[in-house]
């Protein structure tokens, strides 16, 4: 009996180790911790020169917000802004029929946004339009988000859309990591009303750490934010949850567009998903359903094979590089998976490339580059032509995209 109940603890004891091994980090302040329960924390914080156990860093709380949302029959709004003095407050504030963003750096940029009462679903299917400037992985880069935009025509200095009938595909990820995520949502969200009034669109494709931030567990987030759970006492979830008017919002948006021959997806279509034999409306319809739940959440084997496995559309990185796995895809199944879509290429982000560019003989369209590495380009469809554009406006010829080191 001795002898298996060593056997049992020595069992415990290694598990207890690798688990130990796969959460610890090496925090930017030089202190290891232990990250076991989505940014709460065990271990010592040399930053804030505090023990956490499963807690928050006591980081300075920073500019954040608005996070508007529903308290019976009216709107408020959680703001984390600096008094006279410098120091920065929560405070929940009433809203009316529009709200005052302020982006958090030196100028303390504003703009405003009108709300609206209702998100519906959006469509999937577009026509070809006249012009498409497509971005991807901003997240939370809201000044060079902006310096793309302003460069190709996209908006003017007032923020506002001058892309007339131009359609902007923004293909996931534009949140997590930066320090300006909600500024940079609400900026899609304004433009996104002010383009379809103008006779243009904005198509939002969901990745992965949109899914991540829905789901109540962003992943890489500034310690900003971890300032703005503690100051408000509501966390991720609460934060992004439906009852939010941002999580509302990106609760519409669609995990993969078809706009004339083009097919735009995160992450890509893998031979897993491609092997469920579903159209892009039928795959819309799992998603919008399902987009928000964790894997231990949904019982169904589609919405795995569709939202939650490694080969998933907001996950795979097939159409670039071997991952987790599984090989990179084959020029066959490239040619089936547009065949099936009725599309000429499709357009992912997701996996880091030095320049925008082309893989696969041109069929995919490859827009993830290091927007804080001072690498801010986009795509540019117009007549029928493709360009890889930059922030201060330069059109270029695309070449083939080239992966950075894997991350």
């Amino acid at each position: 009996m001795k002898t298996l109940k060593r056997i049992a603890w020595s069992v415990a004891a290694v598990f207890l180790l690798l688990v130990v091994a796969a959460a610890v980090r090496m925090h930017e302040d030089g202190a290891l911790f232990i990250e076991p329960v989505e940014g709460r924390r065990i271990g010592y914080s040399a930053r804030t020169g505090e023990w956490l156990w499963l807690a928050y860093p006591a980081v300075p709380p920073a500019r954040d917000g608005p996070y508007v949302m529903r308290e019976g029959d009216r709107r408020v709004a959680w703001v984390l802004e600096p008094d006279a003095a410098g120091v920065v407050h929560a405070r929940k504030i009433g809203v009316g029929d529009r709200v005052d963003v302020v982006v958090d750096d030196a100028a303390a940029t504003r703009f405003s946004v009108p709300l609206r009462e209702r998100h519906p679903r959006d469509p999937v299917r577009w026509p070809m339009p006249e012009r498409i400037l497509a971005v991807s992985d901003i997240e939370g880069e809201f000044a060079a988000f902006v310096r793309l935009l302003r460069a190709n025509g996209v908006i003017d200095e007032r923020f506002a859309w001058t892309w007339g009938a131009g359609h902007l595909v923004l293909v996931g990820d534009m949140v997590d990591r930066g320090s300006n995520v909600v500024p940079v949502l609400w900026l899609v969200y304004k433009l996104e009303a002010e383009a379809r009034a103008a006779g243009g669109a904005v198509h939002y494709v969901l990745g992965n750490h949109e899914q991540y931030l829905l789901q109540g567990r962003p992943k890489h987030v500034a310690d900003k934010y971890y300032a703005t759970i503690n100051a408000t006492g509501l966390d991720h979830g609460e934060l992004w949850s439906a009852g939010t008017e941002l999580g509302r919002w990106l609760r519409s948006k669609p995990v993969l567009v078809k706009v004339g021959d083009t097919l735009f997806a995160h992450g890509g279509i893998s031979p897993r998903v491609l092997a469920t034999g579903l159209d892009i409306d039928a795959i819309d319809a799992v998603a919008a359903r399902r987009i928000d739940l964790r894997r231990r959440e949904t019982e169904s084997p589609l919405a795995t094979t569709l939202l939650q496995a490694p080969t998933a559309l907001t996950k795979y990185r097939g159409l670039a590089r071997a991952s987790r796995g599984y090989q990179p895809a084959t020029p066959a199944h490239v040619r089936n998976l547009l065949a099936h879509f009725g599309v000429r290429r499709i357009t992912i982000g997701h996996t880091l490339v030095e320049r925008v560019g082309l893989g696969h003989d041109g069929r995919v369209l490859r827009l993830d580059v290091h927007h804080a590495g001072g690498v801010s380009e986009g795509v540019l469809l117009e007549d029928g032509r493709l360009w890889r554009v930059d922030d201060a406006g330069a059109r270029f010829a695309l070449g083939r995209a080239v992966d950075v080191a894997p991350e």
